[in-house]
């Protein structure tokens, strides 16, 4: 796979963008949100992505994310995903060069 973010990568960022926004605001778990996203990506021929960079200041991040995506700036989640679709490419790259 190539680092380069290709139109099916920049379909799911959309995708995951919209995900955030028609969410209802009950919905506060993040469980839901991954799970969903993570079966678009499988959805679209991607790896199951790799989330687990969200610990802290990255969780932190993300949760500053979401709320503005509830503003309408969706740059700082598409950000986010973008950084979580290079760390699954970096995974499944290193994955592959184990086997």
């Amino acid at each position: 796979m190539s680092a380069k973010f290709t139109d099916p990568q920049v379909r799911h960022t959309s995708a995951a963008r919209s995900l955030h926004s028609v969410r209802r605001p009950t919905i506060q778990n993040g469980l839901l949100a991954r799970l969903l996203n993570t079966l678009m990506a499988l959805q679209a021929g991607w790896p199951p992505l790799d989330f687990d960079g969200i610990r802290e200041k990255a969780r932190q991040g993300y949760i500053a994310a979401t709320h503005a995506a509830q503003g309408n700036d969706y740059t700082p989640l598409e950000e986010f995903f973008a950084a979580v679709l290079r760390r699954t490419l970096r995974t499944a790259t290193s994955s592959n060069d184990r086997s």
